[in-house]
């Protein structure tokens, strides 16, 4: 896939993906119960929690180091419908911004759903939209059989489902890492075989990492994923 088109395709995905969240954050304050009015009425801002220098393809820091992309655009609607200040507070990895939400320290997550550990204690919104999930592979090749699979050596980001996905599929060698980061490191240093995640990330690693000879596969028996709204089941 040429390199314009996939930016395109990911510019559109993106738009899309605002779009739909904005049609989706039309509230009416006559369907909110006591509890959630009396929420409402009680605090002032809206407190969202993001990676500490943001998570390309769905949010940037800008040259004035402030947030911008579509997932800070659906996060400020949000807080517009709410009639709320939107505040960020970043947060080093997703495991603790996950845990940052458990605790009460923000109130939601616009990101990836976590997995099945999390589940107990976070509600998670996923977007209408699916996205796909893909395979970074540092071998050149673009297809992989899941016979294969068995045979690599794996990555995910911790507290995303994607390695819930390698737990199902009964992986046997896989490394939970913190950041997608670490992950392209790992897999320059060889020091692993494969990283699976979405898509538009997969990309935007592949772009940022020209030199590295990183290759896409789309495997069919890897299921689609879905960016979602995350918040506390206490909250």
């Amino acid at each position: 896939m040429p390199r314009q088109f996939r930016r395109l395709f990911l510019c559109l995905l993106l738009q899309l993906w605002c779009v739909m969240a904005q049609a989706n954050t039309s509230l009416n304050e006559d369907e909110f119960d006591l509890s959630e009015r009396a929420w409402l009425s009680s605090h002032r801002e809206l407190s969202i929690g993001m990676p500490m220098m943001g998570d390309p393809p769905y949010s940037y820091k800008d040259a004035d180091q402030r947030f911008t992309g579509p997932v800070p655009n659906i996060a400020q609607q949000i807080a517009r419908k709410l009639g709320l200040t939107l505040r960020y507070k970043v947060y080093p990895s997703y495991t603790s911004a996950l845990n940052g939400l458990i605790y009460g320290e923000i109130n939601m997550l616009i990101n990836d759903q976590p997995d099945e550990q999390w589940q107990q204690d976070i509600v998670s919104i996923p977007f209408l939209l699916a996205t796909p999930r893909g395979v970074l592979l540092n071998n050149g090749k673009t297809g992989l059989s899941q016979q294969d699979a068995h045979a690599l050596r794996w990555i995910c980001v911790a507290g995303v489902s994607s390695c819930q996905q390698l737990k199902q599929l009964g992986v046997p060698l896989v490394v939970e890492v913190e950041s997608r980061s670490e992950a392209a490191f790992m897999l320059k240093q060889h020091q692993a075989d494969a990283y699976l995640a979405d898509m538009p990330s997969l990309v935007i690693l592949q772009e940022q990492h020209p030199a590295a000879g990183f290759t896409i596969a789309r495997p069919d028996w890897v299921s689609a994923t879905s960016l979602s709204i995350n918040m506390s089941r206490s909250n």
